[in-house]
């Protein structure tokens, strides 16, 4: 019976430390004391405001995994539109952070394919490739700063970007 009550106190520090959340303190409480669990489960699936996982990611890591999806269009032809997109849309409303970096990294994806279809027009006179090269340069950097910017929690604004979103006022929390 003893036994019972250290792994009850176990799993009250856990949760007090922040290891356990309240559902799976509550799940594991139940278990211990050999009584149905009756936790009210979320309607929606996924994360909610304020606990900061997105996608089974801290915050910080989910912003940093929104700008390196650019780079999946290079394994999957177009996946480094859609998954930004679907990542952004996805959790947007939940985070006004990670809508910051959703609406920097479209912006410059819309932005960069804007000037790649005037550079492309310019390789008629040949100063359009140095500039594709350039602006594929530009692509990989600034997402990479980009990435790291928001490891540190900083939204970084990639130059050059034309604002199609307007970025919402910045949250002290990024």
């Amino acid at each position: 019976m003893s036994d019972r009550y250290a792994d009850l106190e176990r799993i009250q520090r856990l949760k007090e430390t922040g290891v356990l959340s309240e559902d799976e303190f509550q799940l594991e409480k139940a278990r211990l004391l050999n009584a149905p669990a009756s936790i009210e489960r979320p309607a929606k699936v996924g994360p909610r405001r304020g606990d900061g996982a997105y996608w089974g990611m801290e915050r910080n890591t989910f912003a940093m995994v929104l700008h390196l999806s650019q780079f999946a269009g290079y394994v999957v032809p177009l996946a480094g539109w859609i998954l930004p997109v679907v990542m952004w849309v996805s959790v947007k409303d939940q985070d006004p952070g990670i809508d910051r970096h959703g609406r920097i990294v479209i912006n410059w994806m819309i932005s960069a394919l804007i000037y790649a279809v005037v550079f492309a027009i310019l390789c008629l006179v040949l100063i359009g490739i140095p500039l594709l090269i350039a602006l594929g340069i530009c692509g990989v950097v600034f997402a990479i700063i980009g990435a790291v910017r928001a490891n540190e929690g900083v939204a970084w604004r990639y130059p050059g970007s034309i604002g199609f979103f307007p970025l919402p006022p910045k949250d002290p929390a990024v």
